[in-house]
């Protein structure tokens, strides 16, 4: 699923840290996806309820790719270190419809999870605050 231009392709995620971060997520939004959070080598699959999919790539806590993919359409929110024209860079969102915004919903200061929390009440996986 993942883009053709994602910038983290050769890197890898660390174990240790996906198992803790799949762990994580297992126990804090276990309701949300079909399947259990499934730890790849260079990433973590997520397959919501609705058969939407989400690839999260963290090589580090600062270094992080969400490719959403939701009916067919990608959204995806990265820190390649492009786009500095924008006030949240490196972070930004390319759309479902390909547009380039700024990302208000992850923060390379939060931690994974609380990233992750964003995404999905964002979304509207979660209720809103």
């Amino acid at each position: 699923m993942a883009d053709k231009f994602d910038f983290l392709e050769k890197k890898r995620i660390p174990e240790e840290f996906a198992i803790k971060l799949a762990d994580d997520i297992n126990a804090g939004f276990k309701n949300i996806f079909k399947t259990p959070a499934e730890v790849k080598s260079d990433g973590i699959l997520l397959e919501f309820k609705d058969g939407s999919q989400l690839e999260l790539r963290y090589p580090s806590k600062r270094e992080y790719s969400f490719n959403f993919l939701k009916e067919e359409k990608l959204f995806i929110i990265d820190t390649a270190p492009i786009h500095n024209e924008l006030e949240t860079y490196p972070n930004h969102i390319h759309d479902f419809e390909g547009k380039l915004l700024k990302d208000e919903i992850t923060n390379t200061n939060n931690e994974p999870v609380k990233n992750i929390e964003n995404f999905l009440r964002f979304f509207g996986y979660l209720e809103k605050k």
